[in-house]
């Protein structure tokens, strides 16, 4: 079996990121989830994110994390 190269530090890095940009921009959040973003508090938003996340295949991790962590300079070692 193949060790994944999408650790867990890197996923609650990507978690943290995307609550905080789709909170932030329209762009973000409809790039992510594909939708328009509704008028959400953060525990409505935070639980999207993380259901969203779980169902992910590793290759779609991998890109929003290159894309939105990775660029942001948040990136976890």
């Amino acid at each position: 079996m193949c060790k994944s190269k999408f650790t867990d530090k890197m996923l609650i890095s990507l978690k943290c990121t995307l609550i905080q940009e789709c909170m932030n921009s329209d762009y973000v959040y409809f790039d992510f989830f594909g939708e328009n973003r509704p008028d959400d508090d953060q525990e409505d938003l935070y639980a999207k994110v993380e259901e969203t996340l779980e169902q992910m295949p590793e290759e779609e991790l991998m890109k929003f994390y290159k894309e939105y962590v990775n660029s942001s300079g948040k990136e976890m070692n």
